[in-house]
C-alpha cells in the first residue's frame, strides 16, 4: 500500500466515523443502517463494506481507538506514586480527560456503547491495583474488589448526573459527599 492509498483510506474512515457518530448522537446503534452512515458520509456502501461488517464492528472499532487514547492519558496522570497523596481527587481528573474529547464522552456515557467503560476499567485496574496492594496491604484478590467496587459506583454516578442533569451547584455536592464518604473509609497500612 502506497502513502495515497493509506490517506484515501485513513480520510475514508475517517468520514465514515463522523457520520456514525452524528447519528450516535441522536439514536441507539440498533437503529443505525448502514445506509445511513453511507448516505450521510456519501460514500457506496461498497465502501462502507471494505472497512467494516456493520454498525456494531464500527462501534467497537471505534470504542477501541478511543479507549486506547483514554488510557494512554490516563496513564500519563498517574505515572510515579505520585498520585498517592491525591486518589481522591482521580475522578474528577478521568472525568475531566474523558470530557476533555467529544467522541470519548459520547461513547462512555451512550447507552448503547459499553466496550470504552471495559478499557477504561482494564486500563485503570492495571494501574491502580498494584498501587492499593502496595499502599493498603490489600492481596490481589482484594485490591481487584475494591477497584471494582470505586469503578463501577463512580461510572454509576457519571451516568446518574449525565442523565438526571442537576444544576452544577448539585453535582458539585454530591461529588463532595461521595468522595467525602470514600475518602475517609480507607486509611493506609
Amino acid at each position: 500500500m502506497n502513502k495515497k492509498t493509506d490517506r484515501r483510506t485513513l480520510y475514508t474512515q475517517s468520514v465514515i466515523k463522523d457520520a456514525f457518530i452524528k447519528l450516535l448522537q441522536r439514536k441507539h446503534i440498533g437503529k443505525i443502517t448502514v445506509t445511513e452512515i453511507c448516505k450521510l458520509a456519501e460514500i457506496n456502501r461498497a465502501t462502507f463494506y471494505i472497512h467494516y461488517h456493520d454498525p456494531y464492528d464500527l462501534m467497537e472499532k471505534l470504542e477501541a481507538e478511543q479507549g486506547a487514547k483514554l488510557v494512554e492519558a490516563l496513564s500519563k496522570l498517574l505515572q510515579g506514586d505520585a498520585i498517592s497523596a491525591h486518589i481522591f481527587d482521580l475522578p474528577q481528573h478521568i472525568r475531566n480527560i474523558i470530557h476533555a474529547d467529544e467522541v470519548t464522552a459520547l461513547l462512555y456515557l451512550h447507552p448503547s456503547a459499553n466496550g470504552i467503560q471495559q478499557y477504561l476499567f482494564d486500563g485503570l485496574a492495571a494501574i491502580l491495583e498494584p498501587r492499593f496492594i502496595s499502599w493498603y496491604g490489600f492481596t490481589k484478590h482484594e485490591a481487584h474488589a475494591v477497584f471494582t467496587f470505586v469503578f463501577s459506583g463512580y461510572y454509576a454516578m457519571d451516568r446518574y448526573l449525565h442523565d438526571s442533569k442537576p444544576t452544577p451547584v448539585e453535582t458539585e455536592k454530591i461529588k463532595g459527599i461521595i468522595a467525602k464518604m470514600v475518602g475517609q473509609g480507607l486509611e493506609p497500612v
